[in-house]
C-alpha cells in the first residue's frame, strides 16, 4: 500500500486499486476498507468449521493488506 502510493506520487491505494483491478474486472461492488469498523452494504462474512463441528465465523485481520 505505501510502496504504491510512493510511486504514484499520494495516489491512494484504494483509487489505484479501483482504477487498475476493480473496474476492469468489472468487479463494481469490491472496495478496501480504510476503516475497519466501516459498515460495507452486501458484505459477506467467511465462515468455518470449528470446534464440535460448528459453524463460526472465521473474519481474517482486516487491518493487514497486500
Amino acid at each position: 500500500m505505501i510502496l504504491i502510493e510512493r510511486v504514484l506520487g499520494g495516489k491512494k491505494f484504494e483509487d489505484f486499486t479501483k482504477e487498475q483491478i476493480f473496474a476492469p474486472l468489472g468487479m463494481n461492488d469490491s472496495s478496501w476498507r480504510s476503516r475497519f469498523r466501516q459498515i460495507v452494504p452486501g458484505r459477506a462474512l467467511a465462515y468455518g468449521t470449528g470446534e464440535k463441528g460448528m459453524l463460526e465465523q472465521a473474519t481474517p485481520i482486516e487491518n493487514i493488506i497486500g
